[in-house]
């Protein structure tokens, strides 16, 4: 019989990482979330102290040995990062890809009970790269926040993008300048109440790569469940969730296409189907799932 799970710890940069934190985490005494400094680990005295039964991971290649396997109860990977796509069997690198797999050479892997990478469509190059992953799945979501607003808020955006400039998003999205849509570009700093705000007020949120390599970043989902169109270059995997919403689009784009796409999701999303898919990919949701499978050999 699996222990009741009383105690969870998460471990995350809060800018980056509170829009997949459990749900209520703010206010429940049973959910411990410390926010990360590299450069002082005494903040894992925190989580060790609390005794947790179950902790989530986030960036877990930034964290040494000794500080992991010093926490107690199941340890839970959530791998983030982007790793490079195959092509004929090699891998594509770019400066991106690189950077990461430098940064993933750090990881202990074996410090944690289960690992959860969070792109299924990169599973033949994590096998390639002989990483060792129990499941892919994608990035859990606070669903508190990250949710569809059901009253009658007007959109006050037509696109937003939330995301570091780069030369290839300056360019590609370089349009909208002199479009007549109304266009909001948040470089960085947003993150849950306020980003899911941001998302519930814009008719579409457009996706692009950092570098033009095919990836699936978690801003995808994040937009779609707030019941917002996804308008994204092509994907590193198909999505499985919120497929009303999103569209993939190649090549150049142009202000016809999102105009279209934006008539398109004014009346062809059904808000049942949102938030089941919400429901499905919730953090307390992926926290159920794991202890529930896994616990009881820990």
């Amino acid at each position: 019989m699996v222990e009741k799970l009383t105690r969870i710890a998460v471990v995350g940069h809060y800018t980056y990482f509170e829009n997949h934190f459990p749900e209520g985490w703010r206010k429940d005494p049973n959910i411990l979330c410390v926010d990360v400094n590299e450069g002082d680990y005494g903040w894992l005295l925190a989580i060790y102290n609390y005794r947790p039964q179950l902790t989530l991971f986030f960036r877990p290649e930034l964290y040494p040995r000794r500080y992991i396997e010093s926490i107690p109860g199941l340890r839970v990977a959530i791998l983030s990062e982007p790793i490079p796509g195959l092509k004929n069997g090699e891998f594509v690198m770019t400066n991106e890809t690189k950077l990461r797999l430098r940064v993933y050479s750090n990881m202990a892997w074996d410090a944690y009970h289960w690992r959860i990478f969070y792109d299924n469509g990169k599973k033949s190059s994590a096998v390639k790269l002989c990483f060792p992953i129990d499941e892919y799945r994608p990035l859990p979501l606070d669903t508190e926040y990250f949710y569809p607003n059901l009253s009658s808020k007007e959109k006050i955006y037509d696109v937003s993008f939330i995301g570091k400039p780069t030369p290839h998003r300056i360019s590609k999205l370089d349009f909208l300048r002199s479009s007549s849509l109304k266009f909001l570009w948040v470089a960085h700093g947003l993150s849950g109440k306020e980003l899911a705000a941001i998302f519930k007020r814009s008719k579409v949120v457009v996706n692009v790569h950092a570098d033009g390599v095919e990836a699936f970043e978690p801003r995808i989902y994040l937009a779609a469940a707030c019941g917002t169109g996804v308008f994204s270059e092509p994907l590193s995997s198909k999505p499985e969730y919120y497929l009303q919403q999103i569209k993939e689009c190649n090549g150049e784009w142009n202000t016809q296409m999102l105009k279209e796409f934006i008539d398109c999701i004014s009346v062809g999303v059904d808000m049942s189907n949102v938030i089941h898919d919400c429901n499905a990919l919730s953090t307390r949701r992926l926290i159920d799932d794991v202890w529930n499978n896994f616990a009881s050999s820990i």
